[in-house]
């Protein structure tokens, strides 16, 4: 018994000698003893991440997620790893580019990194909290200088706007005109805000236009913004009081001419038991018929006509050899 013990440990002995026992180190770790040295993996997204500013502000919150593995999770599920990041998750990142950075290091000192890029694109033009109104103007003058007040605007990316406009405040405009500005703002990322216009309006001022007269009409010839009118009675009756030969608009004031000096408010009505008038004998005053039809306005329009191109009235009171198509008829009501 003794004898076949020994002999069975001299055995064993010698097959331990030469066949070596073999053990191998898990995935990602090596030596004697097994050390860990694989780093920890992170999967990051990207390279870029894009996107556009969050209405009015000049930076975008960002979300994403990084996936962290590591081989000694395997060897002990409660292994720690620790992860470390530049910026986190739901940060506000200006327009730009933005890098971030992250870190995991496992319990044996292994540091695994990975990086990536936001990149935050501005895409929202400029707003104006004010736009200037449309401007009306009526005067006498020819040219006016008009001013206005600038638009308010601000951009969500904080920095002043560029603003261009096709023509500034203050400029001369020549008077009768319509006029439209136009405003475009711009940012430093090349949005533009066209939407700020408005009109500038530019009128003559002229006579008001006074009722004709009754069961007469009026007639008139318009040139560079001036008027001159005369008043026409229908045969069968006569101006109750003596009208002037012709009644000028000038200085957006009604004077008879000639010898004219006083303002007048309306024109000398036509009645049929009215006195002889002084302009009785001049059968141009007066027309024949329904002052309300054409055959009979241009019956007028040619009497009128001739009135103002006679002799030396016509340099000055019908400039340009004026047209009598362009004239203008208006019956007075019938009472």
């Amino acid at each position: 018994m003794t004898s076949n013990f020994q002999e069975f440990v001299a055995y064993f002995f010698l097959f331990s000698i030469f066949i070596p026992f073999s053990y191998s180190c898990p995935s990602g770790y090596s030596g004697s003893p097994c050390k860990d040295v694989e780093p920890p993996l992170l999967n990051c997204p990207g390279p870029t991440l894009e996107t556009s500013t969050d209405k009015g502000k000049p930076t975008a919150k960002v979300i994403w997620s990084i996936q962290v593995t590591d081989n000694s999770i395997q060897v002990d599920p409660n292994a720690l790893i620790r992860v470390q990041s530049s910026n986190q998750s739901g940060e506000e990142f200006p327009i730009g580019d933005n890098a971030v950075k992250v870190t995991a290091t496992d319990e044996a000192g292994n540091v695994g990194t990975c990086s990536f890029l936001i990149l935050v694109r501005d895409f929202e033009p400029p707003s104006c909290s004010f736009c200037p109104g449309d401007i009306v103007r009526e005067g006498l003058e020819r040219q006016v200088r008009v001013n206005w007040e600038h638009p308010h605007c601000s951009d969500n990316s904080g920095s002043w706007p560029a603003i261009a406009i096709n023509r500034h405040t203050g400029s001369i405009f020549n008077v009768p005109g319509l006029y439209h500005i136009h405003y475009a703002v711009s940012d430093f990322a090349n949005n533009v805000n066209r939407n700020c216009s408005f009109t500038i309006i530019l009128k003559v001022k002229t006579c008001p236009m006074l009722t004709p007269p009754l069961n007469g009409a009026l007639v008139c010839n318009s040139f560079d913004y001036d008027s001159v009118c005369a008043v026409f009675c229908e045969t069968g009756t006569d101006f109750v009081s003596t009208p002037g030969w012709f009644y000028l608009c000038s200085s957006v004031e009604w004077r008879p001419w000639p010898f004219g000096s006083s303002l007048i408010d309306s024109w000398p009505s036509c009645s049929g038991s009215a006195n002889p008038s002084l302009l009785k004998m001049q059968p141009s005053y007066y027309y024949s018929g329904d002052a309300h039809e054409s055959s009979v306005q241009e019956t007028i329009k040619s009497q009128f006509h001739g009135l103002l191109t006679s002799g030396h009235l016509s340099s000055i009171l019908c400039p340009d050899q004026c047209n009598k198509d362009a004239f203008t008829v208006t019956p007075g009501i019938t009472g």
